[in-house]
């Protein structure tokens, strides 16, 4: 953040000498310029916005990345911490992927297709499950995350089939 004061003051200090001296177009050219090193200084002071940062402040981040477990397994450990800050996750990711898994084990356990069979999946999954895991469910971004309460509930109905 040092550079970036220290640009900035250099930046000003150019602009008031560049106003005083020159009329015209020469003023907007180089007021252009120094805003634009302004704006590349401040990106390169700041850094790029990686998920790593962002998950550094996630509460879960340590005990998962501590544990060592298969890869596909911390993939379902992240997809459900992100189903519960964020609905966006929870309807374009989590809930497909927990779909996909209820619609495989209805098929191999039971017979019976997620989607043809709509009413006795809802029947085996119940009432308070079968709202998410609903096929013909509409993705809605403004509904809340999940809790993970409500993931609880999901995933024991899922291995009670």
């Amino acid at each position: 953040m040092t550079r970036l004061a220290w640009f900035t003051a250099t930046a000003a200090v150019a602009t008031v000498v560049v106003l005083a001296l020159a009329d015209g177009v020469v003023e907007i050219i180089a007021f252009e310029l120094i805003v634009g090193g302004l704006v590349a200084t401040a990106f390169l002071a700041v850094g790029p916005l990686r998920p790593a940062r962002i998950l550094e402040r996630a509460p879960m981040t340590a005990a998962i990345g501590t544990r060592n477990h298969p890869p596909q397994l911390q993939r379902l450990e992240w997809m459900v911490e992100f189903a519960t800050t964020a609905s966006a996750d929870a309807e374009l990711r989590l809930i497909p992927e927990l779909r996909e898994l209820t619609a495989a084990r209805l098929q191999q356990r039971h017979g019976i297709d997620l989607s043809a069979d709509r009413d006795r999946a809802a029947a085996l999954l119940g009432p308070e499950v079968w709202p998410y895991l609903d096929p013909q469910r509409p993705q809605r971004f403004g509904r809340s995350a999940l809790s993970p309460q409500q993931v609880d509930v999901i995933v024991s109905a899922i291995e009670d089939l």
